[in-house]
């Protein structure tokens, strides 16, 4: 089945082939992790990430990184 991964106000590129929605979201939850690490600013960064199919929208993975010092 194709999914598709966006950005908040992205269009929607080429679909992605997955099993199931449980698999995509999973995956979808590491691209954003890695986005996140990648964007790492000195005290945080939130990535959100939207699921669709051609049926519609399946859900959002949002991961947030919060740095504090002591």
């Amino acid at each position: 089945m194709l999914f598709y991964v966006t950005g908040p106000g992205e269009m929607r590129g080429d679909g992605l082939d997955f099993d199931d929605v449980e698999t995509v979201l999973m995956q979808t939850a590491d691209a954003a992790l890695a986005i996140a690490r990648d964007r790492l600013h000195p005290s945080s960064t939130n990535v959100c990430l939207e699921v669709s199919s051609d049926d519609g929208q399946i859900g959002h993975v949002t991961v947030s990184v919060l740095i504090e010092r002591g």
